[in-house]
């Protein structure tokens, strides 16, 4: 089953459940996988935004939340603060958002 509330999807069965939301800024942050959950667990399962790190990738100058060093994010754009290795390489910076 699919549900989705307020830009929180929820995929699962009755043995499994994958939760991820869409942030601030439109970039999918995973929440859970794993035993089943529901959609109203998906703010205790959030990652709490800290106050940025020293030399951290802001989104929004005025915004010390929208750093994304600290997300786990579903999709790892390159040169936008998540420092995992991403599964697209375009030679240039990617900052691919949801839209609807």
């Amino acid at each position: 089953m699919i549900f989705c509330q307020d830009n929180v999807f929820l995929l699962k069965n009755k043995e499994i459940s994958y939760l991820f939301r869409i942030g601030k800024y439109g970039h999918p942050e995973h929440l859970h996988f794993g035993a089943p959950v529901e959609l109203s667990d998906a703010e205790a399962l959030a990652c709490r935004p800290g106050l940025g790190w020293g030399c951290s990738v802001l989104l929004e100058d005025k915004d010390s939340q929208s750093c994304l060093d600290d997300k786990a994010l579903e999709w790892s754009g390159s040169g936008r603060g998540d420092y995992r290795e991403s599964p697209l390489e375009t030679g240039f910076s990617t900052d691919l958002r949801y839209v609807n």
